[in-house]
């Protein structure tokens, strides 16, 4: 009775540390670095930028060390090679009388163009996506990021 006890605890042990949460969207999680951008033939560097994005679950927070690094946000969508950004926010200031995220319009739009972001509905192909590197392209534009 008792070795059976102590198996059975050993089993449950077992079961619970091996238990390990897979992130949902696999290469995709974590912080990203834009590196550069290409459009129309010309590649810019963006590293001195300092522009950030990052996934989890179904948002993607993004901004820049001038910013703040989690100033804005979005929802996201990444099927197949695809992947789609929609209901951008902007993070409001913290303060007692206003915190809130306020809904970025298209007439906005300037505010999130610096991360190649082309409206606030907006849809890129996926040409590279691994642990290291993401390469994103629409519109003629090409991002490159590299994985922190």
């Amino acid at each position: 009775m008792r070795k059976s006890i102590l198996i059975i605890f050993a089993l449950i042990t077992t079961i619970f540390a091996s238990c390990d949460k897979v992130p949902i969207n696999g290469a995709l999680d974590g912080q990203w670095q834009i590196m550069e951008m290409e459009e129309n033939g010309t590649t810019t560097s963006m590293k001195d930028k300092s522009l950030y994005c990052a996934f989890q679950l179904h948002v993607c927070m993004f901004g820049s060390k001038k910013e703040g690094v989690r100033k804005y946000f979005c929802k996201f969508e990444h099927t197949g090679n695809k992947m789609r950004f929609y209901t951008f926010t902007h993070r409001s200031a913290y303060t007692e009388e206003e915190n809130i995220d306020k809904l970025i319009t298209e007439e906005e739009l300037g505010i999130i163009l610096p991360w190649g972001f082309y409206s606030t509905d907006c849809t890129f192909d996926v040409v590279e996506l691994n642990n290291s590197t993401m390469i994103l392209s629409a519109n003629g534009k090409k991002i490159t990021y590299r994985k922190l």
